[in-house]
């Protein structure tokens, strides 16, 4: 054995050093990631869209065009980081934000489809190696996970790791969580969503922060559900009797405050059902039965939005088959909302990549200014797929496309000022 050995040593002489040359670049990356410092402002508070397309597209192998993402959701409260539904290409979306293995101080899932939980194992995979080489030493990570989630991923958690896994709680409906000691409490809210793992168990989340005495603001994400409860029969027939509760009474049932005075609400579209835009002649059906099933679709969005009256309502959850056309969706929901409402005041904007919201100052990323800027001032335009978001109370500077301000911006409002890009 000692003489094979000698052998390939001799062999591999003249080429081993350019080998391990070769290996180091490719490891530094991997390094960089889950070693790195934060780059995160400590005192900032922000919402990061980190996601696209809903589903398994992301899954899908490339055909031609641009390449499909999905992604999930961070919020940054004054130095504590929580993951939301890490789907597919998350971590890539995260890392490409300015976002470090070392800002994670929880992760939370809402249910178990794949475009919410993909990357969780690699989350996971990465934490245990940042803790064996000594890289996020006394740092754990919380974890917050639906039934349908746990059912799944039980086995994949070390539930010895409690050098860099913290808590681990299973969160049901009414479930009210501390995420940053008194500043960020984080409640379960219902869904009707089917899960596959299971049926009744997915859920939406309500954050609340404080500020100050009196200075709180409110986040409200339906993640994936229904405005009625699934039918036993199928996505496509509802079945159900108009008895049934639409989810924000739901919602009202837990706590009359987790629906008033919301800064932004974030309802998952999910696509558009085939039954609830049709024209119909006569008044016979029930709205429970037209609407789209297992997500909110177009008739749900617009009326959690008409009920619950955010300051803003960000539509999220976009399936890809409306990708040639949701910039005029996005339009014609604003324009109809105008009718339900008249008068209104609330800003509807589609959830893409680009998307920054300071949560303190409810003002939003102006992608043309590289400033924040209030919500309520903020347009939207579709270049090359993706959304960019605008203030529309200035002029437009034609010399750069959205897109490329976007890419090439040395300013990423969350970040500390010396390593700003």
């Amino acid at each position: 054995m000692r003489g094979f050995i000698q052998t390939v040593r001799e062999e591999f002489e003249e080429e081993i050093s350019e080998f391990e040359r070769k290996k180091e670049e490719s490891e530094k990356h991997l390094r960089e990631f889950i070693s790195a410092d934060s780059k995160l402002d400590a005192n900032s508070s922000v919402f990061l869209v980190l996601r696209k397309w809903n589903s398994y597209t992301p899954a899908l192998p490339l055909d031609g065009g641009e390449k499909s993402v999905g992604g999930g959701y961070f919020l940054y409260q004054l130095g504590k980081g929580t993951v939301i539904d890490p789907g597919y290409n998350f971590i890539e979306n995260f890392h490409r934000a300015g976002c470090r293995l070392q800002d994670i101080d929880n992760i939370v899932i809402t249910h178990a489809h794949n475009d919410h939980t993909i990357d969780f194992e690699s989350l996971l995979t990465l934490l245990h190696q940042a803790h064996k080489e000594k890289k996020r030493t006394g740092k754990r990570v919380n974890l917050y996970l639906n039934q349908g989630s746990m059912l799944k991923f039980a086995s994949l958690i070390d539930w010895r790791a409690k050098r860099y896994i913290g808590d681990i709680f299973t969160i049901n409906p009414g479930d009210t969580y501390r995420l940053n000691d008194n500043s960020t409490v984080m409640t379960a809210l219902p869904a009707y969503h089917d899960e596959i793992v299971t049926r009744y168990y997915s859920v939406g989340l309500h954050f609340s922060f404080t500020f100050g005495e009196d200075d709180k603001r409110n986040l409200l994400l339906t993640s994936d559900t229904g405005l009625y409860p699934p039918s036993e029969k199928g996505e496509d027939d509802l079945g159900q009797q108009s008895s049934k509760m639409e989810i924000f009474e739901l919602y009202k049932q837990i706590s009359p405050d987790l629906v008033t005075d919301i800064d932004i609400l974030i309802p998952h579209l999910g696509s558009i059902g085939k039954k609830e835009l049709s024209v119909v002649k006569d008044m016979k059906w029930q709205p429970e039965d037209i609407l789209y099933g297992n997500h909110l679709g177009v008739l749900g969005v617009l009326r959690l939005i008409s009920v619950i009256k955010p300051k803003l309502a960000l539509v999220s959850e976009f399936g890809e088959e409306l990708k040639n056309f949701r910039y005029d969706l996005l339009l014609l929901m604003k324009k109809v909302m105008g009718k339900v409402i008249p008068g209104h005041s609330i800003n509807i904007l589609p959830a893409d990549l680009p998307f920054i919201y300071n949560i303190r100052e409810r003002t939003v990323f102006c992608v043309d200014t590289e400033e924040m800027a209030e919500a309520a001032n903020i347009k939207f335009e579709e270049e090359t797929g993706t959304f960019y978001y605008y203030c529309e109370d200035h002029e437009r500077k034609k010399f750069k496309s959205l897109k490329e301000r976007f890419e090439n911006t040395t300013q990423r409002p969350y970040l500390k000022k010396d390593v700003m890009r």
